[in-house]
């Protein structure tokens, strides 16, 4: 969920977001893409001081575990499962696994794939040909 889709679900209409919302505000797509790989269906109990051992530190980082804690603490969370297999397929493709293979590992098809993965090539075309200008 980009910022801008965020912060329209967050607008007048709901002002009370939801903690993956706030999470996703506090940590950022990515925060919240490794919280989901690697707590994707799990309810997750957010402490008021996470130590460097805790499993969200571990995910996180300790400083952004941290941050986590005082924007949520004493909450749950629940998050979900796209982000965290996007973030799986990207790092999978990035040390040149096959895309068979991927959508084997992660559980989705090989079109899914092959989509995501053009959808990031279009992306980085794109951004370079903005720096261009």
């Amino acid at each position: 969920m980009s910022r801008r889709s965020l912060r329209a679900a967050i607008g007048p209409d709901n002002p009370d977001p939801s903690p993956w919302q706030r999470t996703l505000e506090v940590l950022g797509e990515a925060g919240g893409a490794r919280l989901s790989r690697d707590f994707a269906g799990k309810r997750v109990y957010i402490p008021r001081q996470p130590g460097p051992d805790h499993a969200l530190s571990v995910c996180l980082g300790h400083d952004q575990a941290l941050i986590l804690a005082e924007a949520l603490a004493g909450e749950e969370l629940e998050p979900p499962l796209t982000a965290g297999r996007r973030l799986r397929i990207l790092e999978l493709l990035a040390q040149g696994e096959k895309p068979e293979r991927i959508s084997h590992a992660v559980g989705v098809s090989r079109r899914y794939v092959f989509r995501l993965k053009k959808r990031v090539e279009d992306d980085e075309q794109q951004a370079r040909q903005m720096s261009l200008f």
